[in-house]
């Protein structure tokens, strides 16, 4: 198996090429050659055009913005998640360590406006999402909070069986530190403020530690009583993968998973049943993940398909996988620095042909592999109901012609939008 590294491309137009058989692009809601696709979502969040969480309601399409820049992503596909804060949204039901707790009745966007204030401990705070863990166990936490008359703020994650802490302080504005790694360690850690004026500090925690008692908190990093800051809203969820924040009432609640896919014959009559043709997608990788995560998949998802994925060790990779034989795998490296993956796989029922962003295209014969199922289904940001991408997906492609060029194919996969 050979291995490329991936250049970042610059945006600029598509180069002049077929037309292809079928293209999906949410941005421009351009379904060329689609007469319908499957969209099974439930109700989730995602970045509005002006980076402002908003609400989405099931069985509508996801896209999504980057919440600082405001740049358009393209459609948000995830798995299931479950957040293990109990009213993530209203921090006053939550317990609280020597804090003074106040709803000040007022909003911000989907959050209720809580104010945590120090009684002269800067270790008082509010705490969530007591739950257990093995150690080793890996959670992507989320927390949502404003400037009080405090600018500093600390986060505090407690193993109360073992009773230690890991805990990250300092100013909002500059970003928190991590400190102190007792509870476990913190890896993946990043902040940044939305366009509403939202501090969110994002990071991944690994527990040290089983114990039947691990929790949240947040709080001002004060000795001084009464200095407060504002806490909206927070997520915990257990995983390797980061996820869009899950909105649920007073006990933990699952988000299920999105289903984006095109079939034949009903739906996607273009589309024939030998998996053979020329396919592109491109997308935007998640900043970290640790299971193989599908962004294309055609076939049957499980023993004959053609896929593109990330894989666990951090690259891109394109494959033709059969059961039987004739599986061949094309390593790309790690996504560029922006995430951006513009991925072109080529099939002709002999060989498997691929380019990833405008690298040297690879070849490998693999005539018994992944060249027919009886209904192929074209699966988008995932491969059949798992290992979903937990990105973006801004345009697929499809062309019946299975015979480019490997110039045309390296030319294809050099778009970037």
């Amino acid at each position: 198996m050979q291995t490329v590294m991936m250049p970042q491309l610059s945006a600029g137009p598509p180069k002049p090429m077929i037309k292809p058989d079928f293209s999906l692009n949410w941005h421009t809601g351009r379904y060329s050659g689609v007469q319908g696709f499957s969209r099974t979502y439930d109700t989730s969040t995602r970045a509005g055009a002006g980076g402002v969480l908003e609400q989405v309601n099931a069985n509508i399409l996801r896209t999504d913005h980057d919440p600082v820049t405001g740049e358009y992503l393209g459609a948000q596909i995830e798995g299931q998640a479950t957040n293990l804060v109990a009213n993530p949204t209203d921090a006053s039901s939550w317990s609280s360590t020597s804090a003074t707790v106040t709803d000040t009745t007022q909003t911000v966007g989907l959050f209720k406006k809580i104010k945590v204030a120090s009684t002269g401990g800067d270790w008082n705070r509010v705490n969530a999402a007591f739950t257990t863990a093995t150690a080793g166990d890996v959670f992507s936490v989320t927390y949502f909070i404003q400037a009080g008359s405090s600018a500093q703020a600390r986060i505090i994650i407690r193993d109360s069986d073992a009773a230690v802490e890991t805990y990250l302080y300092g100013s909002l504005s500059s970003g928190l530190s991590v400190v102190g790694e007792f509870a476990g360690t913190v890896s993946h850690l990043e902040q940044y403020t939305a366009t509403d004026g939202i501090y969110v500090v994002k990071l991944q925690f690994t527990s040290a530690n089983t114990t039947s008692t691990l929790s949240f908190g947040v709080g001002p990093n004060s000795t001084t009583s009464g200095e407060d800051i504002f806490v909206l809203g927070m997520q915990a969820t257990q995983g390797t993968e980061p996820n869009s924040f899950v909105l649920l009432d007073s006990s933990s609640t699952t988000r299920y998973a999105d289903m984006l896919a095109v079939s034949q014959p009903d739906n996607l009559p273009q589309f024939q049943s030998s998996l053979d043709g020329t396919y592109r997608i491109r997308f935007k990788a998640p900043k970290y993940w640790g299971n193989y995560l599908y962004a294309l998949c055609v076939g049957d998802g499980t023993s004959n398909f053609l896929a593109t994925r990330l894989t666990s060790g951090g690259n891109v990779e394109v494959v033709s996988f059969s059961s039987g034989s004739g599986t061949a795998f094309h390593s790309y490296g790690a996504p560029p620095a922006d995430g951006w993956v513009t991925a072109v796989l080529q099939h002709d029922g002999s060989d498997l042909t691929s380019s990833v962003n405008g690298a040297s295209v690879q070849t490998t014969t693999c005539a018994n592999g992944a060249s027919s199922v009886g209904t192929p289904q074209l699966d988008i940001g995932k491969a059949g109901n798992t290992n979903h991408l937990h990105g973006h997906v801004y345009q697929v492609d499809y062309w019946k012609k299975s015979n480019f060029t490997s110039q045309q194919l390296q030319e294809l996969s050099a778009w970037a939008h």
